[in-house]
């Protein structure tokens, strides 16, 4: 797996481009499919499918405790993927008075809140102190709900309760954001990201060195009709998993349709 002559050479340019696709692939691979769960689509399925699975929130958590309609995303930004769409729970109303802000964080602390957490104030007279964290090591992620007349926690989540799938998307959240390992992680997805950059330019300039005089050298459709439905197979299946790469897709096809008609239309004589 070496690159072959000089930078002179189209042989040069064709090998670079081979070994970065080689070694870059499976990088640009997971940073897809670890992307894939923040879509907006894709990422409801997924967190559906796993949660209906018993793979994504412990919903055993909830079993047997009043709920709202409000998911933890609307009130708390560091909810994490697996449960910002977890309903919170509600307080039972009380004629006592809410136990307040300092209370309430004392509680927290004394339950082993992580440092850094946010907490989402009581809304009307069933809300509840709602408290998160999603800090660089998700092994810390942490989501405590306590009752606001009471102080007790109705809901206490650590990222060891999560479903497997909960736990592994939310592993490759964070090396695909580079916040593990510190700058090696960091470093490993800035190459993963110069490496696609290389492959564009590597192959502009191939096509460059062996464009026709006169044209742009697009390939002929391929006689094997196999060939093609390969090829337009992967095509949709991409468009359909990656829905922003399929609508890229459709956009080209267009231009390309709309360029071919316009030429269509100035080869035609005028009428006279």
């Amino acid at each position: 797996m070496t690159v072959r002559a000089r930078p002179a050479s189209r042989v040069w340019w064709r090998d670079l481009h081979a070994v970065t696709g080689l070694v870059a692939g499976a990088g640009l691979f997971f940073l897809a499919i670890t992307g894939l769960p923040w879509s907006v689509w894709w990422g409801q399925q997924i967190r559906a499918l796993s949660n209906e699975a018993g793979l994504g929130q412990p919903r055993a958590l909830w079993a047997g405790k009043a709920v709202s309609a409000v998911p933890m995303k609307d009130r708390l930004t560091q909810a994490g993927w697996t449960m910002e769409d977890a309903p919170m729970p509600v307080s039972q109303p009380a004629d006592a008075p809410a136990i307040g802000l300092d209370r309430a964080l004392a509680i927290l602390d004394g339950l082993g809140m992580p440092r850094g957490y946010e907490v989402a104030l009581p809304e009307g007279p069933t809300g509840i102190y709602a408290a998160a964290i999603y800090p660089r090591d998700v092994d810390r992620q942490r989501l405590i709900s306590l009752d606001q007349y009471t102080g007790v926690p109705l809901v206490d989540v650590a990222f060891g309760d999560l479903g497997s799938v909960g736990q592994a998307i939310q592993y490759g959240i964070g090396l695909h954001k580079g916040e593990y390992w510190g700058r090696l992680n960091q470093l490993a997805m800035l190459a993963f990201c110069l490496a696609t950059i290389l492959l564009s330019v590597t192959a502009a300039v191939m096509w460059w060195k062996r464009r026709p005089a006169g044209g742009l050298g697009v390939p002929p459709w391929p006689r094997d009709r196999r060939i093609a439905a390969t090829v337009t197979a992967l095509v949709l299946g991409l468009g359909a998993l990656f829905p922003l790469t399929g609508l890229a897709i459709l956009t080209m096809i267009g231009l390309d349709l709309g360029i071919q008609a316009l030429r269509r239309q100035a080869r035609r004589p005028a009428a006279a």
